[in-house]
């Protein structure tokens, strides 16, 4: 029986050995530095496509504080629309999503779920009444619906 169980060890032992050597070379050949023209790159095309890219070492014309980050622009003929949401106690997150886009406080519930993934914030939405406009970014409008 001590046999079995040394034999058994040993392999163990020589099979961890060789997934090891594996792994390590296998990193070293696909590990590559990224240079800053390809992610220059990447960012230039996030931003083409309407993103904004907040990166502490990015160089963009973005380098302004998220709260001041404006909402999108609109034209002068589009008025601001305002209104009450009520969040009533059992609402989820994607529930109140819909609602904002349905009355075209936001453009894209997609967006808004994402920023409360983002900020682990799903559970943080309080019950009450809230005064939301069109002009409001997704930042602004968690900011008011989670602090109550």
């Amino acid at each position: 029986m001590r046999q079995i169980v040394q034999a058994f060890s040993l392999g163990m032992l020589t099979a961890t050995s060789i997934f090891a050597i594996v792994f390590y070379i296998s990193i070293e050949e696909t590990t590559q530095p990224k240079t800053d023209e390809s992610i220059q790159t990447k960012i230039n095309y996030l931003e083409s496509i309407g993103y904004v890219v907040e990166w502490p070492n990015a160089v963009n014309e973005h380098n302004q504080d998220p709260e001041e980050t404006e909402s999108p622009k609109r034209s002068p003929e589009q008025e601001t629309i305002v209104y009450t949401l009520i969040i009533e106690p059992g609402m989820t997150s994607d529930e109140v999503g819909s609602i904002l886009l349905e009355t075209k406080i936001i453009s894209d519930a997609k967006a808004f779920n994402d920023f409360l993934d983002d900020y682990n914030l799903h559970s943080s939405i309080q019950i009450g009444e809230y005064q939301l406009t069109s002009d409001m970014s997704v930042q602004q409008i968690v900011e008011t619906i989670t602090n109550g």
